[in-house]
This record gives C-alpha cells, structure tokens and sequence, in this order.
C-alpha cells in the first residue's frame, strides 16, 4: 500500500451503485490520493455537478439503468472542458471498449482489474496538466499575436496619421508662401480694374455729351454720319458690356483672394491649435476649397443653423469635412444633391454632410471607419479618409456617424460638445 499522500482530487464518480463507487474511492486512497468526491446516476445530476465544478478527474460505469458511460462522456464533451474521462465496467468487451475511446474516453478499465486504475489515473492526469500548459502557451502566444496585431495596426494608423499631418502641414506652409505671391498681383489687377471702371465712366459720360452736341450742332449729314459709325462699332453694347467684364473680373479676382485665404485657414497644422472657432465659417472655407469636386456631381444645398462659438482644432476638423464632402461627391455617379446642414441640440454640436449617391451596403457599414479599409480600385484611395476623421472626431470628445441606404444615399453625422473656454 502506497503512503506517500497525493494533493486532494477532485473526481466525479459516475455510478449507480454506492458499493462499486466506494471501491473505486478505496483504490484512490491505495495510491495516495485523498479524493474529493460527488457521485452522480443521472444526467441531471451530472449536469449540476459538472457546473459546480472544477473536477480532476471522471470515472464512470459503462452500463446503468438510467444512464450510461457513452451518455456521460456525450455530456462532458458538450461543455467542452477538457477533463480525464476513464470508463469502467465489470462486462466491456473490447467492441464496445473501441467504442468509448472513438467518442472520447481516455481509458477503459475492467472491474476485476481495477490495479490498473492508479497507473492509468497518474498517466491521464500527466497528459492532462501537459494539455493544460500546451494550452496556456497556445493562449499566450495567441494573445501575444493579437498584441502585436494591435501595434502594428495602430503604427499603421499612427503612421498614417503623420504623414497626413505632413501633407497638411506642407499645403499650409505652400499657402502660406503663396498666398503673399498671389494677393500682390491680384492687388494690382483688382486696383486696376477699379481705375478702369472710372476711365470707362469718363469716357462714357464724354461720349454722350459729344452725342448730344452733334444732335444740337452738326450738320445733319455728319451726325448721320456719325450715328450710322456708332452702330457698325456697336459703341452702346460695348460701353454697356465692358462695366459687366470688369464687374465679373473684379468679383473673380476677389474669389481668388478668398480661396487662396481659406486654403491657408483651411491647412493650419498646429496639432495644439485649440481655439475659439466658428463652425459654419470653417465648412463655408472647405466647401470653396473642394468645390472643384461638387460643382460637376450635384447641387449643393447649405442649411446652416445658428451656431455658438466652440474651442477645437479647426484645421483638423476641416479634414473631416473635406473628406465628408469629397465622398459624397464620389458616391453621386451623375447628378444629385448634396445637403450640409449644422445644428446645435442640447450642449452638442452637430454638422451633417447628405448625399444622394449609391448608399452603402451594411456589410460594408461595420467596416467603414476601419484603417485602409476601402471599396475603391486599387489607387483610387487609400482607405484612410474615413478613418482619420473619426480619430480626429474622437479626440473633440464628438462622434461620427453613419446612416445609409442602398440605392437613395447616405448621411454622415459630425457630433462635438461646445467648448466656450
């Protein structure tokens, strides 16, 4: 008789009767082990104590009046633990011992035989703690991919974001140099237009006098004359069309000067550039930088509500904008609507770009705001868009969000809190 006392097992016993269950708990004692025991003969009763668990250890009959081995072993594999299962019988023949270790037994164990119980129980027990630490280091190695999963799509994203912010940063210090360059020339053009506009005056007022002079003074055949050379010069259409040029230069020179401006405003890069800002002035800026984009697709209608003053990063919130308006463009295939709409509700406030382009199917709903996701053909995009505006959102303490529908359009929603200090 072995002395040497083993840690307490924890064993299920399987059993309808109570004589061949204490034999079984004799033996265990025999080889050292103190067990913890509950028996069970019912698969109600099984499934409560596997529930209460943890066990160590199952031995169950083969054969009892309402239950089986097979039935129990069923059971235990439906939990999916992974528990040393040992089947033992007083009439198993070697079919029917086939049998259980096809569906999942680990041994099988004649009654009259039960010295082989406490090599087997040792060998199952062994195989069991290596299953366990072969399964701690699976779990290990599978949590320390996910991680370096992360990381590396979080560098991604980071790296992403860089070299966006870059990007930005050298359209700002471009708009910056040229904004100078520009505004000089258009500062001359715009003046000389004006000086122009006063000559045209001049010479308008001059010809009308000369006019009405000869009408008063020239001999009939002169001022016939005269009359018939001022309608083969077209001089009344082109005195009244040169104030309407130069009204369209000047109002296009001065649409120069507000892109150009709005482009510098627009590219403002300081990453801690949190200041009092206007919301509605900032979309008007990104609505004049990409409307290059819109013109083309579809009418674009602007339902701006009145809006108080909010502190946040303006430029970076003119990239979600930009990126809002661009993809509703890209979703209209030949002419649609796009609505812009601002409104505050409660202490938020929301902005709302609508298009009425193709939708977006809802499998690809889930993955929209993913990093380098993207529906477009390779080159066309890169799947960052979507993704670095709802970070920038993210980091106003806002949200963004999207509803769509196949076939009739979609609405991405901007949400940030008012921030007056």
């Amino acid at each position: 008789m072995e002395t040497n006392r083993l840690p307490p097992l924890r064993v299920l016993i399987v059993e309808d009767s109570e004589d061949d269950a204490e034999l079984l708990l004799r033996k265990l004692r025999q080889g050292g082990y103190e067990p913890l025991h509950t028996r069970v003969e019912t698969a109600e009763e099984m499934g409560a104590a596997l529930r209460s668990g943890p066990w160590d250890l199952i031995v169950s009959d083969y054969r009892m009046p309402r239950f089986s081995g097979l039935q129990a072993l069923a059971l235990l594999r439906g939990t999916g633990l992974d528990v040393p299962f040992l089947i033992v019988s007083g009439n198993i023949g070697e079919d029917t011992a086939v049998e259980a270790m096809k569906a999942g037994a680990h041994d099988y164990i004649m009654k009259d035989r039960l010295q082989r119980l406490i090599p087997a129980i040792r060998r199952e027990l062994k195989e069991a703690e290596g299953r366990r630490l072969r399964k701690q280091a699976e779990d290990a190695l599978l949590k320390k991919h996910e991680e370096l999963e992360a990381a590396h799509a979080e560098l991604k994203q980071a790296q992403a974001r860089v070299i966006q912010q870059e990007k930005m940063a050298s359209i700002g210090q471009l708009a910056a140099g040229i904004t100078h360059e520009i505004n000089n020339p258009m500062s001359f053009i715009t003046g000389n237009l004006g000086i122009l506009k006063t000559y045209l005056e001049s010479i308008t007022k001059t010809i009308a006098t000369q006019e009405e002079i000869a009408i008063n003074h020239a001999p009939p055949a002169a001022l016939a004359a005269l009359q018939d050379l001022k309608k083969k010069m077209k001089i009344d259409y082109i005195l009244k069309d040169v104030v309407h040029l130069i009204d369209q230069s000047l109002e296009g020179a001065d649409r120069v000067r507000k892109i150009v401006s709005d482009l510098k405003t627009f590219s403002r890069m300081e990453e801690e550039a949190y200041m009092i800002e206007d919301i509605n002035a900032a979309l008007n800026s990104t609505i004049n930088i990409v409307w290059n984009e819109i013109k083309y697709k579809a009418e674009l209608v602007k339902e701006f509500g009145e809006l108080p003053l909010t502190r946040c990063n303006i430029s970076h919130l003119n990239q979600v904008f930009m990126n809002l308006l661009v993809n509703a463009a890209q979703a209209i295939e030949k002419w649609g609507k796009i609505t812009v709409r601002t409104w505050t509700q409660g202490e938020d406030i929301y902005a709302s770009v609508s298009d009425t382009g193709n939708g977006i199917p809802e499998e690809n709903r889930k993955k929209i705001f993913e990093p380098f996701f993207t529906t477009k053909a390779a080159g066309k995009g890169t799947g960052l868009g979507l993704s670095i505006s709802y970070d920038i959102v993210r980091r106003h303490n806002g949200d963004l969000t999207v509803e769509s529908k196949v076939g009739e359009g979609t609405t991405f929603t901007v949400r940030i809190p008012i921030v007056r200090s």
